[in-house]
């Protein structure tokens, strides 16, 4: 499998003075860690954005294979909560943003 661990930049860390403060609360040493836990057939590719720029082009495998189950599953999910939750607001008539028993219900669901 393939496995891309990214150490990013924020957007302070350009500047020099920043630099030193950001390695010394987040050591890049923790990437290495996590790579150490993986298993030895992966190939695992530490990039940090301090050092090099990012290359996003390529597809790790666990993107390629959760993806687009996470897509199948939860948008028909959303879709019918949302069709529900109109439902609802047109049957009872009633205005969620102020009564506050019936928000209350649908924070529930």
């Amino acid at each position: 499998m393939k496995v891309k661990l990214i150490l990013p930049a924020l957007a302070e860390a350009e500047s020099p003075f920043w630099r030193p403060i950001k390695y010394s609360l987040f050591p890049p040493l923790g990437l290495a860690t996590l790579a150490a836990y993986l298993s030895p057939d992966d190939e695992v590719d530490l990039q940090d954005q301090h050092v090099e720029v990012l290359h996003l082009d390529d597809h790790p495998d666990l993107v390629n294979k959760v993806s687009p189950v996470i897509a199948r599953i939860f948008s028909p999910l959303v879709l019918v909560m949302l069709v529900i939750y109109l439902f609802a607001i047109l049957y009872s008539g009633k205005n969620p943003y102020s009564d506050r028993e019936f928000l209350i219900i649908f924070n529930l669901l």
